[in-house]
């Protein structure tokens, strides 16, 4: 019996196996066939789940972005440790949406302080960056 093999070129080639062998290669390859096709339909968040289930559950961001991501996440994380701690509950406060009024209510201080403490963040920030 012959059978086409397939090369890693692409290419086929017809070879000339027994009758058991052929048997065994054909029913591998339905096999393989069949368990690849169950686990594109049953797995959501596959390898190749853009292909095979659309935009939603592709993960978009290339390794490239992600690492530039961390190194970003990293650098502010240094940044912000070199706040003093008054700098960053303020600046956390800010970030919160709470007005200067609010800030210094909370901290028991001036708004005058409370701006004056931002300011220096923000130098800090932009010394660092």
């Amino acid at each position: 019996m012959f059978i086409n093999y397939r090369l890693e070129d692409g290419s086929t080639v017809l070879v000339e196996v027994t009758e058991e062998t052929a048997a065994y290669i054909l029913d591998n390859d339905r096999e393989m066939t069949n368990a690849d096709r169950k686990e594109r339909y049953h797995c959501p968040y596959h390898i190749e789940a853009m292909e095979y289930e659309g935009d939603s559950l592709a993960y978009r961001l290339t390794p490239e972005e992600i690492f530039v991501r961390k190194e970003e996440q990293e650098h502010i994380s240094d940044t912000l440790s070199c706040l003093t701690d008054v700098q960053l509950r303020r600046l956390t406060m800010k970030a919160d949406g709470m007005t200067l009024r609010e800030i210094a209510a909370a901290e028991g201080t001036t708004v005058n302080a409370v701006m004056e403490s931002l300011e220096a963040a923000k130098k800090k920030f932009k010394k660092h960056f």
